[in-house]
């Protein structure tokens, strides 16, 4: 099977149609969406934009993708789950794609997100964030399901934005196909609707259980920012093992530090709050997976 991070571009779409808009525009947009964004509470806090991105490069996008998930099925790409494919973006150069990753990646956008979540937005810019390499399209076949799990620690903001393929969703359908939050009691609460050109964003730790189940067919693009240094803790964890069976405390001690060094809004400085969710943390499953399930 071919890397994801190095599988062919999806060519064809290579300029902006007149008033798609350039990157500072793009920024400019994007900047406004985010300052304008109220943060939900339940089950945790969370963003929900819609309208994210200029409608012209929101398209552009989209044609991009349906290029990709076309090429997509004449190549065997390493799969998430059977009925899931992935289509990374990290060194694509369509310029459409550069484009995005260079917004994405701008500091004052990234400070705009990191601020609606946590209390000391500069002290996490100045040790510095990264796209992660899971920057990709990923199609999701209808009926298949993500099971409950909460992102991995190097990752401090985790970013789904929806591009659907039909044009004609009802609402319902909107509503059932988005991404679903979990509360403490892992019971489902109301999700983010599969809206075009909307996107959800919350900050990954003790208790942000979600996952979605595909009514129908669900294409996305999914990327997280990521702190290198972190990302090497983990994997140096995992390699020693300490991530393959219960209680699966390496997790809990990677978000535990990284939530003292970086306070949420949500969870705030006391010390006695943060260990109360840890002891409540439900992980139960590699990379930060719970099983409702599990005995």
């Amino acid at each position: 099977m071919s890397d994801p991070a190095t599988a062919p571009s999806a060519r064809g779409v290579q300029h902006a149609p007149e008033g798609a808009g350039d990157a500072p525009s793009v920024r400019a947009h994007l900047l406004e969406r985010i300052a304008a964004a109220q943060p939900g509470t339940e089950p945790y806090r969370h963003l929900y934009i819609e309208n994210v991105l200029p409608d012209g490069f929101y398209e552009l996008i989209r044609a991009h993708m349906l290029a990709a998930k076309a090429l997509e099925r004449s190549k065997d790409w390493r799969q998430d789950n059977p009925g899931t494919q992935r289509f990374n973006l990290l060194k694509c150069e369509d310029p459409v794609i550069a484009t995005l990753r260079g917004v994405l990646s701008d500091h004052d956008v990234i400070a705009a997100l990191i601020a609606k979540f946590y209390l000391d937005p500069s002290a996490i810019m100045q040790n510095g964030l990264v796209i992660h390499h899971r920057f990709e399209y990923m199609f999701t076949k209808s009926g298949r399901i993500q099971d409950i799990h909460v992102d991995i620690p190097p990752k401090y903001l985790s970013l789904v934005f929806y591009i659907p393929e039909r044009t004609d969703m009802t609402e319902d359908e909107e509503l059932t196909n988005g991404t679903i939050l979990y509360g403490r009691d892992l019971q489902p609460r109301p999700s983010m609707p599969f809206r075009k050109n909307a996107v959800c964003v919350f900050a990954p730790h003790f208790r942000t259980y979600h996952g979605y189940a595909a009514s129908s067919d669900r294409d996305a693009l999914v990327m997280f920012y990521s702190n290198p240094a972190e990302l090497k803790k983990w994997q140096k964890m995992r390699l020693a093992k300490g991530d393959d069976e219960a209680p699966f405390e390496g997790v809990r001690d990677l978000i535990e530090d990284k939530l003292r060094r970086h306070p949420l809004i949500e969870i705030g400085r006391d010390q006695a709050v943060l260990r109360r969710e840890r002891d409540a943390c439900r992980i139960n499953a590699p990379q930060g997976a719970v099983l409702k399930d599990a005995s």
